[in-house]
């Protein structure tokens, strides 16, 4: 988190207190006393707004309006007031993270701001990497988005069992949670591992030593399958070197003993759907990097991923002193059977092109699509006789059985396969694609469906 923040407050002398307390930790801090100015400075995209409820009903409606003005991924509230017994769920209902007393030790809300600057930070980086969503306005105040649509497993610590089993049982009504029962002794990964990952985490502070709160907060997120859950830790009233603690060891919330059932759940599900859009933008980064080398159509790796694993493989064969190939195949007439049968067909062709020759090579070997009917397939340590004999196993496989065409009529197709060998180690990759290339044509020159070794062409 840059720092930026956004204070609402038509107190001016509540939001100076308020900007001068976050300078103090290094924010920059801007006040806004009525709404229509507060809208002007969302153009600057701060990390977190402060809006005051010291009017419950105004402040859930400023929330609402800044809500439906997010341009992107959603901006963090916090609900601030001066009102000594305003319920935590009046603000959390509206969408804000939490509510803060302005009276209350500063400390713990400082220690909540560093951990959405991590959260925040990590949705920023991937949004930076070019990922959006179609519905990347996420609203965690949508009341539509209240039941989730998958069920969350809620891993669920406290040293007192009864009180483990009045939790689960308060979270068990809600739709789309499923709390689990962590023992007393269990080792957290251990557990999830026996009952699966869970979506969040429920820890309490004093489980045994005063200590093993924060232990298990910090097992959570230095191991792998935990590290994306959702972690709220629940420590005694006024224990605020706890709960700065436990933002500091990783937790996303952290609430107070003989908390309201709803405002517990009310805090869960924030959080989950908070996971939900993060799971969601990694997901989507890894689907837009996993389809930036692989065709769409076959399913094989395209041209740019084929050119980076030659070189892997030609280094490797120049260190280990070892023979490599590249095999080049064309479907022979392929524009024919488009003309006859319709690009729908052709596109059969092809994917049934490309698994026929999936099977017919090794696990070892990478097979890629270079563009149109042309595929090239990587082999590591083959020498000639092996990359001829898979040639012709690939052109044999591909005349028999015929293709069947959209219009239920059976194609026979036939491939043409040129093959390169490097003997030394010592062949540059380019040239040894382009050799594999021309030995292609000598097979297209010479009456197709046939293998041309590079150094016979």
């Amino acid at each position: 988190m840059s720092g930026r923040i956004l204070i609402l407050n038509d107190v001016p002398q509540e939001g100076a207190l308020l900007s001068r307390l976050l300078q103090q930790h290094y924010y920059q801090a801007v006040v806004a006393t009525s709404l229509a100015e507060a809208q002007h400075y969302l153009a600057d995209e701060p990390d977190v707004v402060f809006v005051a409820f010291n009017n419950p009903k105004i402040g859930a409606e400023h929330c609402r309006v800044l809500q439906a003005k997010w341009s992107a991924t959603p901006i963090p509230i916090i609900a601030t007031t001066s009102l000594p017994d305003l319920p935590a769920t009046v603000a959390l209902h509206a969408g804000a993270e939490e509510l803060y007393n302005l009276r209350a030790p500063p400390m713990p809300l400082i220690a909540r701001l560093r951990a959405l600057g991590r959260v925040t930070g990590a949705l920023d980086e991937l949004r930076l990497r070019g990922v959006e969503l179609p519905d990347r306005r996420l609203n965690l105040a949508d009341k539509s988005a209240g039941v989730l649509r998958m069920a969350r497993r809620v891993l669920v610590f406290h040293p007192q069992e009864q009180k483990a089993r009045q939790w689960a049982d308060a979270l068990g009504v809600g739709p789309g949670l499923l709390p689990v029962l962590m023992p007393q002794g269990s080792e957290m990964p251990s557990f999830s591992r026996s009952v699966g990952p869970p979506d969040a985490i429920i820890v309490h502070a004093k489980a045994g030593e005063r200590q093993d709160g924060l232990r298990l907060i910090a097992a959570a997120r230095a191991d792998a399958r935990l590290r994306s859950a959702a972690v709220l830790s629940v420590c005694l009233r006024g224990d605020d070197g706890f709960a700065v603690a436990a933002f500091d060891q990783g937790a996303n919330d952290v609430l107070y003993e003989n908390v309201a059932a709803q405002e517990l759940e009310l805090r869960l599900r924030i959080q989950l759907r908070r996971k939900t859009y993060a799971d969601r933008l990694r997901a989507h980064l890894r689907d837009g990097l996993t389809l930036s080398v692989l065709d769409p159509l076959t399913g094989l790796h395209n041209r740019r991923y084929l050119r980076e694993h030659v070189d892997e493989v030609v280094s490797n064969s120049r260190m280990a002193g070892k023979y490599f190939a590249i095999v080049v195949f064309d479907i022979d007439r392929f524009k024919r059977i488009n003309d006859v049968y319709g690009h729908a067909s052709g596109d059969d062709v092809l994917r049934e092109f490309a698994a026929r020759l999936r099977e017919n090579v090794r696990g070892a070997d990478l097979v890629a699509r270079l563009g149109g009917e042309e595929f090239c397939l990587a082999m590591p340590d083959t020498d000639m006789s092996t990359a001829l004999e898979t040639a012709e196993r690939v052109r044999s496989a591909i005349a028999l059985p015929s293709f069947k065409m959209r219009d239920g009529k059976m194609e026979n197709v036939t491939v043409s396969a040129g093959v390169a060998v490097a003997l030394t180690g010592e062949a540059d990759p380019e040239t040894l694609i382009s050799d594999a290339d021309r030995a292609l044509y000598v097979s297209k020159n010479t009456g197709r469906n046939r293998v041309t070794l590079a150094g016979a062409a």
